[in-house]
């Protein structure tokens, strides 16, 4: 009779634990908490001359751009991409209600290049507003 009650109190917690690992991961799509998606960014120019890199940020769905927030998007200069536009902030950044859209300019060296964009956003919906400061944007440009 013990054997059979222990059997049943290990099959229940087996069954408990199968249901936590069955919800974890929705829990932590939750946790995650991004907002809003990137466009890749892969563009081409030649060497030497301007290159206009755009960086788009859409809101996910249900929630929309905040106008109100001071956006920024910033170019780390490096010696292979020396930035134009050094900094955009929301006067120079296109801010629809659920698509941003800035353009920076780079003079890349010939070759294939990873580069970044540095942004603060935020998005929102009626019941709160989530601030992204110097979150890093990658993008591809390749220069003939």
């Amino acid at each position: 009779m013990r054997s059979r009650i222990c059997v049943l109190v290990i099959a229940a917690a087996g069954l408990l634990a199968s249901c936590e690992k069955e919800s974890a991961p929705a829990r932590s799509a939750q946790a995650n908490d991004v907002l809003y998606t990137v466009e890749p960014i892969v563009v081409s120019g030649k060497s030497g001359e301007d290159v206009e890199v755009p960086v788009v940020i859409r809101s996910n769905p249900g929630f929309k751009i905040n106008k109100d927030f001071p956006w920024k998007i910033k170019v780390p200069s490096s010696e292979a991409l020396l930035a134009e536009s050094a900094e955009l902030d929301a006067s120079s950044i296109e801010l629809g209600e659920t698509k941003a859209r800035g353009v920076v300019r780079v003079k890349p060296t010939a070759g294939t290049h990873q580069g970044k964009v540095i942004a603060d956003f935020s998005i929102c919906n009626d019941d709160v507003c989530k601030f992204y400061r110097d979150t890093e944007i990658a993008y591809t440009l390749k220069a003939e």
